[in-house]
């Protein structure tokens, strides 16, 4: 007993819809009398591989330049290939691959051939978000202070998510702030890292500021034995007298 799936006066039947198990027979009739069925045939039907897609980075949000590595499950089978926006990048009985140049809006798959040798349907699409590495550069306020003066550098462009400073490699200050603002007291250079959107640029220029020390002055009085009285006029000198500005104080 079956199902008849084709009457009339072809003698090919075809068909795409055959499953493992299946058997097809036929019976011919003349003059109105249908005959023996005919020898069976019970064709093996192997499956097709369905492949799911998966990557080292879950949410398909990456920096530009980071490595992807795209795994296909299940293993085992004869070949993968893979393809970027329809084009094939791999082909091979590896069932990963990696890249590290992906644009943004990128799209990878992949397909299966079992070792039955059965092509299996394209798999899950990736889709991906590649944020560019921000570019960065610093500048100081000052070209040269004196010891112990306030000066500050400038991270731009500005509106980045985040700025690193380093002052002779040391991070001193990180945060939203482009500015870095402190007492100079060394020509240490200056420089910065900024992060946007989860990618941190490269390192930026390097700046620095002259520090320019004041030089030790003495002072002497009109009175050798520093004893006075009171009302009695006394001079003070400095020395040496080749500086450009002197400022006396009384404490």
């Amino acid at each position: 007993s079956g199902i008849s799936v084709q009457s009339g006066s072809l003698t090919t039947y075809a068909t795409n819809g055959l499953a493992n198990g299946d058997s097809v027979f036929v019976i011919g009739t003349a003059l109105g009398c249908p005959g023996p069925a005919s020898n069976i045939k019970a064709p093996l039907v192997n499956p097709l591989p369905v492949i799911f897609l998966s990557s080292s980075d879950s949410n398909a949000v990456i920096c530009d330049g980071d490595n992807v590595v795209f795994l296909s499950s299940p293993s085992g089978l004869l070949n993968y290939e893979f393809f970027i926006n329809g084009g094939s990048v791999q082909s091979g009985a590896g069932s990963n691959f990696a890249t590290s140049n992906l644009v943004n809006g990128d799209t990878v798959m992949a397909v299966g051939i079992s070792t039955a040798g059965c092509t299996g349907p394209v798999s899950n699409n990736l889709v991906f978000t590649v944020n560019p590495i921000p570019p960065v550069s610093i500048s100081a306020l000052d070209d040269s202070i004196c010891f112990g003066d306030l000066t500050s550098f400038t991270a731009s462009p500005l509106g980045y998510d985040n700025y690193d400073f380093y002052d002779g490699g040391n991070l001193v200050q990180s945060g939203l702030s482009a500015i870095y603002s402190y007492a100079v007291d060394s020509a240490n250079s200056i420089t910065v890292i900024a992060t946007n959107l989860g990618c941190p640029s490269l390192l930026s220029n390097d700046t620095s500021v002259t520090v320019t020390y004041g030089q030790g002055v003495t002072i002497s009085s009109s009175d050798p034995d520093n004893t006075i009285c009171f009302g009695f006029p006394v001079t003070f000198d400095v020395s040496p007298a080749i500086y450009s500005n002197y400022d006396f104080f009384i404490g």
